[in-house]
């Protein structure tokens, strides 16, 4: 683990694993949304926006769910990385 890393880590850390992965879980996932519209609205069928996103819900639902436990996977690998580097620096 790089000393960047590391530092940006242990400030991570402090504010909670479920704050870091709720924080990154919405940012990701309104990233998608705003991009999976812009650039498949345009083509499709329906009449309204309102109806688009009506269309598509399920896929509104379903890819916020597994970025949560993609990012809490992240976590805790992470987590375990900077373990052994702690051990490694002999940080107490």
């Amino acid at each position: 683990m790089n000393e960047r890393l590391f530092e940006y880590w242990s400030k991570a850390r402090k504010h909670g694993g479920l704050t870091w992965i709720l924080k990154k879980t919405l940012t990701i996932s309104a990233l998608f949304v705003v991009f999976h519209t812009l650039l498949n609205y345009p083509s499709s069928d329906v009449v309204s926006i309102f109806a688009y996103f009506k269309q598509e819900a399920a896929i509104y639902v379903i890819f916020p769910s597994l970025m949560f436990f993609v990012n809490w996977g992240i976590w805790l690998y992470r987590e375990s990385k900077f373990k052994e580097e702690i051990k490694r620096r002999n940080v107490t």
